[in-house]
């Protein structure tokens, strides 16, 4: 969603809306629509954002491969500053502070870029389907959670797989 800068009161704009996974590009994870709630405030050229947003992501379980459903429902606050003329965007140097600063060009800015880096930042590295989650048998193939197997498990350190091998010759 463009945002025009002479579209917000001086009281701030508030935004309630539902948007398209597809049009944000988050649909591998994201099935249904994104729900976005945001307040602007302008401030001389500084913009203010304060929201949350309620997205379902679907994704794959890390240890057992089943797919699950997770809701997110992350909060966001972000400050907005106009890109100075003639600075390079590449020279840039972001420090701690400037982590929660975003930078706009010209008289507008789209709001959907922020919603999109704040559902991809809620994604978790490794998803799991539960956090209790016992994976798949690394032999036969059986998802632990269903049913244990009776696979011999060798737990071998992977630095002295290599001289289990010497053992055979």
């Amino acid at each position: 969603m463009l945002i025009k800068l002479k579209d917000i009161p001086e009281e701030g704009l508030h935004l309630r809306y539902k948007e398209k996974p597809e049009l944000l590009s988050v649909s591998e994870y994201v099935k249904k629509d994104v729900e976005v709630d945001a307040h602007i405030i302008k401030n001389a050229d500084a913009i203010f954002i304060d929201g949350s947003i309620e997205a379902e992501l679907t994704m794959e379980c890390s240890r057992c491969l089943k797919f699950f459903t997770n809701t997110i429902n992350p909060n966001f606050s972000v400050n907005y500053l106009p890109v100075l003329e003639g600075s390079d965007e590449e020279e840039l140097e972001l420090n701690k502070a400037n982590m929660e600063i975003g930078f706009y060009k010209g008289d507008a800015f789209e709001l959907d870029d922020l919603i999109k880096e704040q559902i991809i930042l809620s994604i978790p590295m490794q998803p799991l389907c539960i956090t209790s989650c016992k994976g798949i048998c690394q032999v036969c193939g059986q998802n632990l959670n269903i049913k244990e197997c009776n696979c011999e498990q060798e737990n071998i350190n992977p630095k002295f797989a290599a001289l289990k091998n010497l053992l055979k010759k």
